[in-house]
């Protein structure tokens, strides 16, 4: 099992507030931000880091090397940040055979449950699992992504960034991928409003084409980093 670890954004909207290369080593709580998926990952044991970079990659390689206690650490380029689906893409030659782990570098848990959800997904032998969170504000969900699933949690649809809320089910970037996800990339429209390959995307297609993908609730609340205001609820609420 590999980990694969997303910090190619270009850090636009918050390096108008803050001077940083790369939002991902941003600290919150004495940690750079990419650590807490380290961390992660390294609870579940991972054989490898695969760490998706943009231009400002050099800051994170600054920082790491190649390896984090112990477990290697590769870096794949993003040149041009086209969303996540093509960030996975560019990965590929990297993950070859393996299953897969999904986090994003600019993303924090409260209580996650990385051991509940890597046994659902080897019991449910599912396709993909992603990890959700139920009940937070809908204003929160409008800026990640929604799903609708059945009474088994087989995941139905899911919208990127979704104007209207049907359920308080919060879509967050940590998932798990067995590799036969991998060629639906290929398959994976670009989105005609935000003009890149989403992730909401990509898993629909493995679900259209037949595949198994669920649904876990993974923490009691995700905290993403995209703007300042995130990043100083961040630090309050870390610590």
């Amino acid at each position: 099992m590999k980990g694969l670890i997303l910090a190619a954004g270009d850090s636009d909207r918050i390096k108008q507030d803050l001077s940083v290369p790369s939002k991902c080593i941003l600290k919150v709580a004495g940690k750079v931000l990419i650590q807490y998926s380290f961390e992660l990952l390294a609870s579940l044991k991972v054989d490898e880091y695969i760490v998706i970079v943009g231009q400002s990659g050099d800051a994170i390689k600054c920082i790491f090397g190649d390896n984090f206690y112990g477990i290697k650490i590769t870096y794949a380029l993003q040149s041009v940040p086209l969303g996540i689906a093509n960030a996975v893409k560019t990965a590929v030659s990297e993950i070859v055979k393996d299953d897969f782990i999904l986090c994003l570098g600019d993303e924090l848990f409260i209580n996650p449950d990385p051991m509940g959800i890597l046994k659902y997904f080897y019991e449910t032998e599912a396709s993909c699992v992603c990890g959700i969170t139920y009940g937070e504000s809908a204003n929160a969900i409008k800026q990640c992504y929604t799903l609708d699933i059945d009474n088994e949690n087989n995941i139905i649809t899911l919208q990127e960034k979704p104007e209207t809320i049907a359920a308080l089910l919060k879509g967050t970037g940590f998932c798990i991928f067995k590799n036969d996800m991998l060629r639906y990339l290929e398959e994976t429209p670009m989105n005609t409003i935000r003009k890149q390959f989403e992730l909401c995307d990509w898993i629909q297609t493995g679900i259209n084409n037949g595949l198994k993908c669920k649904s876990y609730i993974f923490a009691e609340e995700e905290i993403n980093i995209n703007s300042y205001s995130d990043y100083l609820d961040a630090v309050n609420r870390f610590g």
